[in-house]
């Protein structure tokens, strides 16, 4: 008799994943800025602690390496590193590292939810979400209240605080 299993979706907390891959080394922040695929900074989008891809030209010489990555290839196995001082061995691929990056307080939404949002709330979604607002001598926010649509240039922080007022 085949077995039947229960599949059940659990809600993660991001936030609570990315500290405890900071505090069992299997996870690190992405700090520097991406695009440049030349460079292969340490803790940039091509960084050497994760797996290099298939279209890399190092991608099977990286497998046999000292530590420090400064000797790389089958033909240096078992030779000590004159930087690092550790030998060159097979280091297969850690597929459990992640590269964080962290939005310290801005939101972003997803496309396919983006979509989905737009499809409910109409075409002023976006007049929602696109911050219009305007700042007076003072400094603080004058409030421009719009008839038709009293949530217009709010913004995504606001977007997201006020996401149940303006469903309704």
């Amino acid at each position: 008799m085949e077995e039947k299993v229960e599949v059940r979706l659990v809600r993660l907390n991001w936030d609570e994943e990315c500290e405890k891959d900071f505090i069992t080394g299997k996870g690190f922040e992405i700090k520097e800025y991406p695009f440049k695929k030349e460079e292969k900074t340490m803790y940039g989008i091509y960084s050497p602690l994760f797996a290099t891809d298939w279209e890399d030209e190092e991608a099977f010489s990286e497998r046999y390496s000292c530590k420090c990555k400064e000797l790389k290839g089958r033909i240096y196995e078992g030779e000590r590193c004159h930087v690092c001082g550790t030998k060159v061995k097979f280091r297969d691929v850690d597929l459990k590292m992640f590269g964080w990056i962290k939005l310290h307080g801005y939101y972003i939404i997803h496309p396919i939810f983006y979509k989905m949002l737009e499809s409910v709330i109409g075409k002023q979604f976006h007049e929602i979400i696109e911050f219009n607002k305007e700042i007076n001598r003072d400094g603080l926010i004058v409030d421009k209240t719009n008839k038709t649509n009293p949530f217009r240039g709010i913004g995504l922080i606001e977007f997201k605080e006020r996401f149940d007022e303006i469903l309704n």
